[in-house]
């Protein structure tokens, strides 16, 4: 063949392998980057909320030392006794050691510190108070100690003292209630922000998948096109190795990508029980994704037989594998890519629900799996069954979330089938009908974005 053909094409082809890989690096670091800065936010929100209850818990401690002081005091002016001057001594120590941790924690404030001032002050007024009726008792007498304490002036400290805390602890509820709402709001700005990431990774690994096979094509009409038979046996070699070289870098770079998205998830503090639901979900369902990864390039792309798509979907219950959970064959059927990548999904729905709430949450519970083929109007089709028995007592879930509709009207849209799931009394049983009017099709990755970002 002419050189100059083979050059014009070869730049085109380095373009497009490195223009979607650019895309995926972009979008990991701008993920990267806006994912700090909404930690950051979550970060500051907690660290307030914190604030506020050390500061109100300080409050408290502080009107607490005073009372403990205080009691001391009337103590041993009534009693005489001594050991009623311990905890009016520990009271006043334990006063000042909780005003300086306030101004350790406000030291950002300036409004607060005044506060704390003001607070400081009617402190040492109340402290120089009760220290002086003590002196007083022992220079001059009990009597003289009694009449000073007759004036109500430690009253109208104590009375001050506790004005002023109440005022603080007003401003301090303030602030901790919009830190509250604050965290809450950072903690679901966030479980959005990792929603809508997941979505342009799945959209990105889509459109790594097409690019592949389109240039895969691109090859397969070069080769075609070659004059001699030598020519021809050369390029379909080079071909081969082509494809096999990118195959295992598009499934390296895949997994990387799906290890990136992982990493995001997985590294956040913990939140509300509803973003930790949220990460393992998605973490298992990305692995589920990577194992039909594997099966479709062992089979170089081509179709993926059923049998193998259970069996790498549920490896991880290998141990249960012919003890607990029975597959039971039947006629050969093949998948396509796009449809194997879903139904890989929904056998792994499957199975995780089974271990958490279904048949096999309990020893006692079984799963039968098989497939038979029957007549219908329109043609031959394919019934797929998932049945579950002696699991505990399943009831239908209030509410529909991912998992549902991928196991219902996803796989359903991908095999284009339809699908259905029984709550019996006995275990949950799903069904999946649909005709294989097309025995040997061309393998093609459709981009299907409404199913795999729905």
């Amino acid at each position: 063949m002419p050189t100059t053909g083979h050059s014009t094409s070869e730049p085109n082809t380095w373009q497009e392998r490195i223009f979607p890989f650019a895309l995926v690096i972009c979008w990991a670091a701008i993920t990267a980057v806006l994912s700090l800065l909404f930690f950051k936010a979550l970060d500051e929100s907690r660290a307030r909320v914190t604030g506020t209850y050390d500061v109100l818990m300080a409050l408290n401690e502080l009107l607490s030392a005073a009372k403990d002081a205080e009691t001391g005091q009337r103590g041993y002016l009534i009693t005489q006794n001594d050991s009623y001057l311990s905890p009016y001594r520990q009271g006043l120590e334990t006063g000042q050691s909780i005003l300086n941790r306030l101004e350790a924690i406000e030291s950002g404030n300036t409004q607060h510190l005044a506060r704390i001032a003001a607070l400081r002050t009617l402190w040492t007024e109340k402290s120089r108070e009760i220290m002086a009726t003590i002196e007083i008792a022992h220079e001059k007498g009990i009597e003289a100690a009694r009449a000073a304490v007759a004036n109500d002036r430690g009253k109208v400290l104590m009375d001050q003292l506790r004005q002023t805390v109440s005022e603080m602890e007003t401003v301090e509820n303030v602030t901790r209630a919009g830190a509250i709402a604050d965290q809450k709001t950072n903690a679901w700005r966030l479980l959005l922000f990792t929603q809508i990431t997941t979505l342009v990774g799945f959209g990105a690994l889509l459109y790594l998948l097409t690019g592949a096979r389109r240039t895969a094509a691109e090859l397969k009409a070069e080769v075609s096109s070659r004059q001699s038979a030598e020519e021809l046996s050369r390029e379909r070699a080079e071909q081969a190795l082509r494809m096999r070289v990118m195959n295992r870098e598009l499934v390296h770079r895949t997994k990387n990508l799906i290890s990136v998205v992982q990493a995001i998830v997985r590294n956040q503090e913990k939140g509300s029980p509803e973003i930790d639901r949220y990460v393992t979900g998605l973490s298992n369902r990305l692995v589920s994704l990577g194992s039909t990864l594997d099966i479709l390039v062992r089979e170089n792309w081509h179709q993926v037989m059923l049998e193998d798509l259970i069996a790498g979907q549920l490896g991880h219950f290998s141990e249960d594998i012919s003890t607990r959970i029975a597959v039971t064959p039947g006629p050969p059927i093949k998948f396509t890519a796009s449809e194997a990548q879903m139904l890989g999904l929904a056998l792994h729905e499957l199975g995780t629900n089974a271990a958490k709430y279904g048949a096999l949450s309990i020893p006692e519970g079984r799963i039968d799996i098989r497939w038979t083929e029957r007549s219908s109007e329109v043609g031959p089709a394919i019934v797929l069954r998932w049945s579950e028995e002696n699991g505990p007592p399943v009831e239908a879930p209030t509410r529909r979330g991912f998992g549902s509709r991928i196991t219902e009207s996803l796989v359903a849209r991908a095999v284009g089938g339809s699908a259905a799931i029984d709550y019996f009394a006995t275990g949950l049983t799903w069904t999946l009908t649909f005709k294989r009017d097309r025995l040997d099709p061309d393998d093609e990755v459709a981009d299907n974005n409404e199913a795999a970002t729905a």
